[in-house]
């Protein structure tokens, strides 16, 4: 998506980092070297070459049998970690046991990179870059490495770096994240930014959390509150696309209310429809979208605009199809533009209508049954829409640019934005191949109803433009 910042890559880092810290290590420089390996474990925990190096460098062998039962906990088998562990723990039984660290009564948690942000468009797409770095051999780690550490003097035991006291805030933000306390969440973060501003992937999570955040209170309709929290975002990783469409959306759908007090209908309508498209889900936004395509129908009509009014009715039911003040107008609106008929002759009383619940059409001319026939109307998601309407048009074979299908015996019903959903037989795909041929009675098309082609061509041959069609539950 244009605009969007490059994700991290976080095996490139880590790569970079144990490259690094294995060149420090093998020049003598060990807390050079147990810096970059340390950044190196808490970007990849899950990958042991760091930890053997720190167990390898480390002055206490109370940290190396830390860093060796990491190894052994991501793979069992290895021998050089085995052996330094039987190798560290007999110097710890021969050595006093050293003074404890002020303020570390027990090991660090093990670290773990931060949650992933919750992408409010889209997944992010990451690419993994695989790093082929050359380190010692596993006799090396298994000899060398200890040999250097059985040789090294005690040294006084460092202060804590500032990825160590990261890795102890891990938990408790993965916590957070989880729970969505997006307020212990970003001070957590902000706290990290503080010590290592340039920490793998902070400004993804940082701008995401901000972004959850402002959303929670636009669910509370705290509005002055989420677009500080949304602003905050945008400060951190500017034009980052999530926070933008929430800017956008919530700006809208306030525009929207001042327009629908204002009984400025067409205007409240516009505003509610682009809020909708960008995010259904603010307060309230499908009952008060509903009521500005109402209302600025009952506006239309008044006005004699009958086809205008025609497609706010229709607007109103695409969001809520069980609205009853606008499915009667649509009906009214229908019956009024629908032509006389050409023949002076009387034409007995026809009437079509389609039961969803048991996926049936039934034709009635005179008040008698004549027909009825096993249909498929719109499937989940694309629900055929229920309500009063009535045959508006009628060509031997429709073409849907949009699907790509033939659809012979087309008798068209009522417009769904800028298409018509209508009654045909079974479609034909651009091979000529038959769509849904056996799955008949069964909620299968993208909104129309459909009908075996003979039984299709027989309603087509039967009905007029303005027959009455009745699609009930």
């Amino acid at each position: 998506m244009a605009g969007k910042p490059e994700p991290t890559e976080p095996e490139s880092q880590y790569a970079a980092y144990l490259e690094q810290g294995i060149r420090a290590a093998e020049s003598g420089q060990k807390a050079r070297a147990r810096r970059l390996l340390a950044q190196a474990a808490a970007l990849r925990p899950d990958r042991k070459d760091a930890w053997l190096w720190l167990a390898g460098i480390a002055t206490d062998p109370r940290e190396s049998v830390e860093y060796l039962q990491r190894v052994l906990a991501i793979d069992p088998d290895d021998e050089a970690a085995s052996e330094g562990l039987e190798w560290a723990r007999r110097r710890m039984a021969a050595q006093t046991p050293p003074t404890p660290r002020p303020g570390h009564d027990r090991a660090p948690s093990r670290p773990r990179p931060a949650p992933r942000p919750v992408s409010l468009g889209r997944p992010w797409l990451v690419a993994a870059l695989v790093v082929v770095i050359a380190v010692a051999s596993i006799a090396l780690l298994g000899s060398a490495a200890y040999s250097l550490l059985a040789n090294a003097r005690p040294t006084p035991t460092p202060t804590p770096t500032n990825l160590e006291r990261i890795a102890g805030w891990l938990d408790p933000l993965e916590d957070a994240w989880q729970r969505g306390d997006w307020t212990v969440v970003i001070t957590i973060l902000e706290r990290v930014r503080a010590l290592e501003p340039n920490y793998g992937g902070l400004n993804d999570w940082l701008t995401a959390a901000y972004t959850n955040y402002g959303r929670s209170l636009v669910t509370q309709e705290r509005w002055e509150q989420a677009r500080k929290a949304f602003d905050a975002a945008l400060a951190v990783v500017p034009g980052y696309p999530p926070a933008q469409t929430q800017v956008e959306a919530m700006n809208l759908y306030l525009g929207g209310l001042d327009r629908a007090e204002a009984n400025d209908w067409e205007g409240a309508r516009s505003a509610f429809q682009r809020a909708y498209a960008l995010d259904s889900a603010y307060p309230r936004l499908t009952s008060l979208l509903y009521e500005a395509c109402y209302r600025h129908g009952l506006q239309l009509q008044q006005a004699g605009n009958l086809r205008a009014a025609k497609t706010a009715y229709e607007d109103a039911l695409a969001v809520m199809p069980d609205g009853a003040e606008a499915l009667a107008k649509l009906a009214e609106v229908n019956y009024l533009l629908t032509p006389p008929t050409p023949t002076p002759t009387p034409i007995p009383p026809k009437k079509i209508v389609v039961d969803i619940s048991e996926q049936r059409m039934y034709v009635y001319e005179g008040g008698v049954l004549i027909y009825k026939w096993v249909c498929s109307t719109g499937e989940p998601g694309r629900d055929t829409r229920t309500g009063v309407f009535a045959v508006q048009s009628k060509i031997p074979e429709a073409y849907s640019s949009v699907w790509r299908l033939r659809m012979p015996y087309w008798l068209g019903i009522y417009w769904a934005g800028a298409s018509e959903n209508g009654i045909h037989a079974l479609p034909i795909n651009p091979n000529g191949t038959v769509l849904w041929a056996g799955f008949l009675g069964h909620k299968v098309s993208f909104g129309c109803i459909i009908l075996d082609t003979p039984n299709a061509k027989t309603l087509y041959d039967w009905a007029e433009i303005g027959t009455p069609v009745i699609i009930q539950p």
